[in-house]
């Protein structure tokens, strides 16, 4: 029953992020919500992370489309790579597969939590139910865990970053966020 949930939820997740991803350029009032609803919650730490955003990602100070789309990409790889190296560390005989012998091995010097989470880490990316995790099964369980931690709702979010760009000109800048900030701030007040 396991096999067939994990199955149905790799199906499921595929689809979904194919399906439901909009096109890179696309903000509505849903995702520019999504933002303000961050601003209006906890105020420092939104603008604590956009600052980290734009400067981390942009250039001069501003960031565009491009600049969003790496730091989304690249939320999304530090994902897939963390549930990759999870696994990857029982790799004893380093021939890009994982057997339930070599995680057994690993699972003995892990702690009992971590011992639960690689063994059903192992069991839900072994699609073919052979016990072993072959490379394939292994990058496609962790693209499917990288889509489900930073879906497309939370790439819309950040998206819509653009939305804040007052003066046209395909950039954001923290000066534009923070007038933002200070408008909703006054607002709420």
């Amino acid at each position: 029953m396991l096999r067939f949930l994990f199955l149905f939820q790799i199906l499921a997740t595929s689809v979904f992020a194919q399906a439901a991803e909009p096109p890179k350029g696309e903000t509505d009032k849903k995702s520019r919500d999504y933002l303000q609803k961050q601003l209006e919650k906890t105020p420092e730490k939104f603008l604590e992370t956009v600052a980290q955003i734009i400067l981390g990602f942009g250039q001069d100070g501003s960031i565009d489309e491009r600049g969003i789309e790496n730091f989304i990409g690249l939320e999304r790889a530090k994902t897939r790579a963390f549930h990759m190296r999870r696994m990857l560390q029982a790799d004893i005989d380093a021939d890009g597969a994982i057997t339930m012998e070599e995680l057994r091995i690993l699972q003995q010097v892990s702690s009992s939590r971590q011992r639960g989470v690689l063994e059903l880490a192992h069991r839900m990316a072994d699609i073919d139910q052979d016990g072993t995790v072959s490379s394939e099964e292994l990058w496609q369980q962790s693209r499917i865990k990288s889509l489900q931690t930073f879906d497309h709702i939370d790439a819309l979010g950040w998206r819509s970053l653009m939305s804040f760009d007052e003066n046209g000109d395909g950039k954001v800048t923290l000066d534009e966020i923070i007038r933002v900030a200070t408008q909703t701030k006054e607002d709420l007040i």
